[in-house]
């Protein structure tokens, strides 16, 4: 039974940077966001952070071959979004990197709850999450430093949320 660990928020919040540190852990291995792999196998030249295309990544490449063959499919069922919908090609692809990277936990950075909840309904994956929080100030300043416009609708989102939140309690 794979174990993963899923790495749950928002996007800029730091979840790369989480996930390689863990992923320098005995036992673990640091997939990146598993839920983008479709949209990695469909763009040409996709480097994994071993520096290779995933097609010649040693751990990717064995992995995607594995949990095709554990499946009766070709890898290129792994260039289709639609392979999430299966519970038997997620446990396959789990376990095939576990393997293949000689860890016991993979470390899934994909970030949306829609993808985790998939993850805790897949029979046979033990799935820990971790929430991973940045406050909400800082994100808004790393806009406002990165001269971007939406940070102001950004900034206004967050108010409405804070004072939803604060409303409820």
């Amino acid at each position: 039974m794979p174990s993963v660990a899923y790495i749950a928020g928002f996007g800029h919040s730091g979840s790369t940077l989480l996930g390689d540190i863990l992923g320098t852990l005995p036992d673990a291995f640091h997939a990146g966001e598993v839920s983008a792999l479709a949209r990695r196998l469909g763009t040409p030249g996709a480097r994994c952070d071993c520096g290779e295309t995933y097609r010649a990544c040693p751990v990717w490449a064995t992995a995607l071959a594995e949990a095709a063959g554990q499946t009766r499919m070709s890898p290129s069922v792994f260039e289709q979004e639609a392979w999430m919908d299966s519970p038997k090609l997620r446990l396959a692809l789990y376990r095939a990197l576990a393997v293949a990277a000689g860890s016991r936990v993979v470390i899934d950075g994909s970030k949306q709850p829609s993808y985790g909840f998939l993850l805790a309904a897949t029979p046979g994956i033990d799935l820990q999450v971790i929430h991973l929080v940045r406050d909400g100030r800082a994100s808004v300043q790393g806009r406002v430093r990165r001269g971007r416009r939406r940070a102001l609708r950004h900034a206004s989102e967050a108010r409405v949320l804070i004072s939803v939140v604060r409303d409820s309690f």
